[in-house]
């Protein structure tokens, strides 16, 4: 027997997108750290039963992959659980690729998707330029630090939720900062479903999302100036 391919780690996050191989469905957005030749584990809030088939695109950098696949298995976690356990599905591929094709690798036909999302991509660009798809105040000095010491300084922020972005999306987010001279605007990807552990957002236990920061040390450092 064939030993069995083990899903190997990615050295950052990877979006993936994926909808039901059959009719219109709109594509739906996670992300995975798990890719093997054989499959991914796809982190979503939304995962499908097993047995589906789905098409997953898988875009790392500027380039796309388009694959066939199928749920093999699949897990909704509860928000309230989400620190130790990931909601998603594990997906098999259905189609057949070369040794050396890599997942980041473009292929014939890919060109097409590739250029329609750089598209897409530069014209949500355009439009966050003008307004921001979320607020986050930390106006009052406490409730700022407290903000800095727990999630800002490691790239992290939370938003009270709900939102109208998906997981995995990024979205562009204006910081009200002490002092009210100016305000930080940034861009994060949306990471998961949380609930509010600290004072600084409000009222503990509240539900809402965590964003990764985009570019992270730029960022820290343009909020560590407002301490």
């Amino acid at each position: 027997m064939p030993a069995k391919r083990k899903y190997q780690r990615t050295p950052h996050r990877v979006n993936v997108r994926f909808k039901k191989k059959t009719g219109n469905e709109e594509f739906a957005v996670g992300y995975t750290k798990n890719i093997s030749p054989d499959g991914l584990f796809i982190g979503t809030i939304r995962p499908l039963p097993p047995r589906t088939e789905i098409i997953v695109e898988i875009k790392e950098a500027e380039k796309i992959r388009r694959r066939a696949a199928a749920v093999v298995h699949a897990a909704r976690v509860s928000p309230l659980l989400a620190s130790v356990q990931t909601s998603g599905m594990g997906v098999r591929f259905l189609d057949q690729v070369d040794a050396g094709d890599t997942v980041s690798g473009p292929r014939e036909g890919d060109m097409a998707t590739t250029v329609e999302t750089e598209d897409r991509d530069e014209r949500s660009t355009e439009a966050k330029a003008s307004s921001p798809d979320i607020d986050v105040d930390l106006s009052d000095v406490e409730r700022f630090r407290e903000a800095f010491r727990r999630d800002i300084q490691h790239g992290l922020i939370f938003v009270q939720g709900p939102i109208a972005s998906e997981i995995g999306e990024e979205v562009l987010v204006r910081v009200l900062v002490p002092g009210g001279v100016s305000d930080v605007a940034l861009r994060a990807r949306v990471d998961r479903e949380t609930i509010c552990r600290s004072e600084a957002y409000g009222e503990l236990g509240t539900a809402g999302f965590m964003l990764v920061i985009v570019d992270a040390d730029a960022a820290v450092s343009l909020l560590r100036a407002s301490l």
